[in-house]
């Protein structure tokens, strides 16, 4: 086995992965991941969960550090269903390089969008795909790095990702308090989760299909999402509903 290069790296991680356990509010795990971060020579970082189809992606981001130009630019142009890092996210659970999403053949937009993040200082970085226990995407992307990092530095890197991921999801959990859905509403998507219509829920609450309809609207403005089979996903993304 190679020893990598600054063992006193690899040791770190177990120590914040400690601390990350006790840190309650977001400044905190910023300042936490950055530092360690910087042990590997990563500059920034983002933590978000990853939309299925929409195209928007700073509605889903838990936690980050230096990425606020590059996520408004980012939206802006509409990158992320043309994105070949966050298209690999999908297909595979080990960490990879930028420079790994982008070999091969890559459509013209994949292209620009890969010469966009160069031109912004983002010529290189690593991402760690991340799948919850619902079977939930999400990724720590870590921007700059060594170009020669060590399959033992990234496997280290891999559970310091998951144990970041964690720690911010709890987090937004803490802090969502103005997302937190009635029972009644819960009670309406779980129906509709099953595949039941606004009208069979009426008549099974004794409601009327209009408050029905209220409800829903509610949860989608609390959740942020447009349409239902969105909305059931925040919800069950949240661990509000279980389906």
């Amino acid at each position: 086995m190679t020893i990598p290069r600054d063992f006193k790296s690899i040791q770190n991680v177990f120590a914040v992965i400690e601390i990350l356990r006790t840190i309650d509010d977001k400044a905190g795990l910023v300042c936490a991941v950055g530092d360690l971060s910087r042990d590997f020579g990563f500059d920034s970082f983002v933590v978000t969960r990853l939309p299925v189809k929409e195209q928007r992606v700073r509605p889903h981001v838990l936690l980050h550090s230096g990425w606020d130009d590059w996520l408004y630019n980012y939206d802006r142009s509409r990158y992320y269903l043309a994105d070949p890092v966050a298209r690999k996210c999908f297909e595979t659970v080990e960490p990879f390089s930028w420079a790994e999403a982008a070999g091969g053949k890559l459509s013209p937009e994949a292209v620009k969008i890969m010469d966009d993040a160069a031109s912004r200082g983002m010529q290189r970085g690593l991402a760690i795909p991340i799948i919850d226990h619902c079977g939930f995407h999400s990724v720590v992307s870590l921007v700059g790095g060594p170009d020669d990092l060590q399959d033992f530095e990234k496997r280290a890197l891999q559970l310091f990702g998951y144990y970041v991921h964690g720690a911010a999801e709890r987090i937004a959990r803490i802090q969502a308090t103005s997302a937190t859905l009635s029972e009644r509403e819960l009670d309406i998507l779980h129906l509709l989760a099953c595949g039941k219509t606004m009208g069979t829920i009426g008549k099974e609450l004794q409601i009327s299909v209009e408050t029905v309809k209220t409800h829903v609207k509610r949860a989608r403005v609390k959740l942020q999402t447009k349409n239902v089979p969105q909305t059931i996903v925040e919800a069950m993304r949240s661990r509000q509903l279980l389906v």
